[in-house]
């Protein structure tokens, strides 16, 4: 197909995923290839369809535009059966249509869709809308106030095709309008074709329909046979379920009509819901005698039987209301099959019935499918692609795979087949599991993410020198009072604790949608597409690692009965596991490296309880984190024996010195204005966030806004921080100004004296007693 241009300049490449076939029977290879050539078909009328789209607004046409799905150009209305198009012009409240396959869902009313065509080639063209089973359906083209053209049509008219097509008038500007009236669900695919383009399309559209409708055939015949042979009445049910799978179909997607033409469409109307409900007795009566219901659970079997005999009232019913619930009611009844079929499946594979297997398999295809197809038509779900053709491949896939399964049951696979086939898939399930713990090893090394933005698809395609540009957001975090800990503790339990420290902060970051690019001792560089996430991500680190401690303090306490020392030496002794290594991160080696006031790790209470506290979070490990969002460069680097993955530039630089700076100001997280802007306004997050002014960072020339995230902190700090956050962004911001002005000095002064004294008792607000020093200075 050629190029599309309309105003909008969209275009929506289609991709695609294949599969390779197991070995099979050699007596069901026939219809395996019938599947796979009518998914084939299938996939070819979709990519026929799917990179062409109208953007919102006029159609332009020219000589390039081959086809267009126009839905998303049109407006829509639902008006009143009786209004005039008059009416329908003078309408001013129509809104626009947001996707391909519109799907309004029973309506009373007339829709009216409307658009503005503007035609520079006098190719011809057509309008289609591709949906059969309308009640009417109007088409006028109008240039300045006349109407170039009109047509009407409806299901009960005769025509060469399902569905409805107008002509277009290739004369400059034109408006073009479309009414429609139906009892069905309103999903209304609008395209425009050029004249030739449209003929090499029905001829792809009917082969593959046709290839479609020859399976269930083929199929029908096939089990027909084997229900002769067998006389076994799940053969016939499936035939039947088949059948009038078969006739539904093609009554929804307009093929009737073509070997069975109705001149009414109060008829026409019903045969979708009369062979939605038939289908839908005789699957549930084929999962019931196929999966021997009876058997298992009596309650379950007589359940399916009065829904099935439900089933049966409802069919003269459907000829007894209107269209509209006749429609209603096809659409429901098939729900509560589909949940018994499912039922059924769960039932017959926990009572461990092999053939429930292939059944689940086949019919876990069908369901979703069928599911989809029912939520559309009652616009549950916006329509889609798959919500108006997949009951199609559901079907295919369903019909073959169930007919196999039945051929489970009656054919024996001889000896040395089977035997041979048990080895084959040995054999490769050790070599998948070898590649997939080679895979697992790599990965450890090189992170998944980090492939992907190299466009690598295993680590064996990686050179030396491979790099992209892109724009992330960096995280650094760095643990606080390491270094003590590493003194008091022996380097074993260092190592221990790093590990299940790093073991700990992985899945947080990965939760996130991050991935971290590398450990620098204690410190954690990672690398996050989502500014947002990121923040969260160094919010849960943060608060796990207190989470880590305090639990740490309170099994001591519980466990303690010697001396740190003492219980040290004990632990020294015995065989070092991960399980242990844990413990001794929370036993009282850990105390022994927080704690050099009171062997016992008890705090000793003192006169003032904010001084005590603050003494004892010094002991404390807390993690400080510093992002920032901006252009670096990911790739490798190092020599032909030697490769590293690396990320280079001024961002990570900039995070890394935000992360210094947590220390100095007393904060926990600070961020740059580049991840701030990037947070939505929306997000709870921006009620932890507070501006800390602006500062000058090495290497920048600039001085740099800077915002601390005081999400992790302790309930009540964050609770006080968030309501006094105006007045820090305040007294922050007049800062330098301070400096050349006495009487700004004091009055600043006062206000953060009344502030830190306001401080929930038994906590600090470090950036607050960072701006006094910076006054007293």
């Amino acid at each position: 197909m050629g190029s599309m241009e309309c105003q909008s300049r969209i275009r929506y490449p289609l991709s695609s995923a294949g599969s390779s076939p197991e070995r099979k029977p050699r007596a069901s290879r026939s219809v395996i290839a019938r599947v796979i050539a009518t998914g084939i078909l299938f996939v070819c009328l979709a990519s026929c369809n799917s990179p062409h789209y109208a953007g919102a607004g006029p159609i332009y046409l020219d000589k390039k535009v081959e086809y267009l799905r126009a839905a998303t150009a049109f407006r829509y209305a639902l008006l009143p059966k009786e209004a005039s198009l008059a009416q329908a012009l003078e309408h001013n409240e129509f809104r626009p249509i947001l996707g391909p396959y519109p799907s309004f869902g029973l309506q009373k009313d007339a829709l009216w869709l409307i658009t503005e065509i503007n035609a520079d080639t006098d190719a011809p063209f057509f309008l289609e809308v591709a949906s059969p089973q309308l009640q009417s359906i109007q088409f006028f083209q109008i240039q300045n106030g006349e109407i170039l053209s009109s047509s009407e049509g409806g299901a009960d008219q005769v025509r060469d095709h399902p569905y409805f097509r107008f002509p277009l008038v290739q004369n400059g500007s034109s408006q073009v309008l479309i009414r429609m009236v139906s009892a069905d669900a309103l999903t209304v695919p609008v395209y425009l074709w050029r004249d030739d383009v449209l003929k090499k399309t029905d001829l792809l559209r009917h082969f593959g329909f046709g290839a479609f409708f020859g399976l269930m055939v083929s199929l029908c015949i096939y089990n027909f046979f084997i229900f002769i042979s067998t006389q076994d009445r799940a053969y016939l049910y499936y035939v039947l379920y088949i059948l009038g799978f078969g006739i539904f179909l093609s009554v929804v997607y307009g093929y009737q009509n073509l070997f069975l033409p109705l001149n009414s469409y109060t008829v026409q109307a019903r045969m979708a819901p009369i062979f939605s409900i038939v289908t839908s007795m005789f699957a549930l009566l084929f999962s019931h005698g196929f999966l021997l219901i009876p058997r298992y659970s009596r309650i379950l079997s007589r359940i399916c039987m009065v829904i099935i005999a439900l089933g049966g009232l409802l069919l003269p019913v459907l000829f007894l209301v209107d269209t509209r619930t006749s429609i209603l009611l096809a659409n429901i009844y098939p729900i509560l099959t589909v949940a018994l079929v499912t039922a059924n499946i769960a039932l017959a594979w926990k009572s461990r019935f092999k053939p429930a297997r292939y059944f689940a398999l086949a019919w876990s295809f069908l369901l979703i499918s069928v599911v989809y197809f029912i939520a559309g038509n009652l616009s549950v779900v916006p329509g889609t692609f798959l919500s108006h053709y997949g009951s199609i491949f559901g079907a295919s896939l369903e019909a073959t795979l169930l007919s196999l399964a039945l051929g489970y049951r009656i054919n024996d696979l001889r000896e040395r087949q089977e035997e041979a086939q048990r080895q084959i898939v040995q054999e490769q399930k050790k070599a998948l599991e070898l590649q997939e713990n080679y895979t697992e090893s790599f990965r450890r090394f090189v992170p998944d993410q980090f492939l992907h933005y190299l466009n690598k698809e295993s680590i064996l395609d990686v050179r030396r020198g491979d790099s992209i540009q892109s724009e992330m957001t960096v995280l650094f975090s760095d643990l606080r009072n390491f270094t003590e800990f590493s003194e008091n503790a022996g380097e074993e339990l260092v190592f221990h604790f790093l590990n299940l420290y790093l073991e700990q902060m992985q899945p947080i970051i990965q939760r996130h949608g991050g991935f971290i690019d590398k450990f620098i001792g204690d410190a954690i560089m990672a690398l996050f597409p989502d500014p947002e996430k990121a923040v969260l991500a160094s919010s849960d680190m943060i608060l796990e690692l207190r989470s880590m401690q305090n639990h740490s303090q309170e099994k001591s306490v519980s466990t303690s009965t010697t001396r740190p020392g003492e219980k040290l030496e004990d632990q020294n002794k015995s065989e070092e596991t991960s399980s242990e290594a844990r413990d001794s991160f929370q036993g009282p080696e850990w105390q022994t490296a927080r704690s050099t006031r009171d062997p016992e790790n008890r705090d000793i209470p003192g006169p003032d309880p904010r001084q005590e506290n603050e003494k004892s979070d010094d002991h404390f490990m807390e993690s400080g984190c510093g992002l920032h969002h901006g252009p670096l460069m990911l790739g490798t680097v190092g020599s032909s024996d030697r490769l590293e993955t690396t990320v280079i530039g001024d961002t990570v630089n900039m995070a890394s010195r935000l992360e210094s700076l947590n220390k100095s100001l007393g904060t926990r997280i600070l961020i740059s204005r580049s991840v701030q802007e990037c947070i939505s306004p929306n997000s709870e997050l921006q009620s932890w966030i507070r501006q800390m002014g602006t500062w000058h960072i090495r290497g920048k020339s600039e001085p740099q806004a800077l915002f601390e995230v005081f999400s992790a902190d302790p309930a009540p700090l964050r609770n006080y921080k968030s309501e006094t956050r105006e007045e820090i962004e305040s007294i922050s911001s007049m800062l330098g100004t301070s400096k050349t002005d006495p009487g700004l000095r004091r009055a600043l002064t006062e206000r953060l004296e009344a502030h830190l004294t306001s401080v929930p008792i038994g906590y600090r607000d470090g950036p607050a007693e960072y701006l006094m020093k910076q006054l007293e200075a």
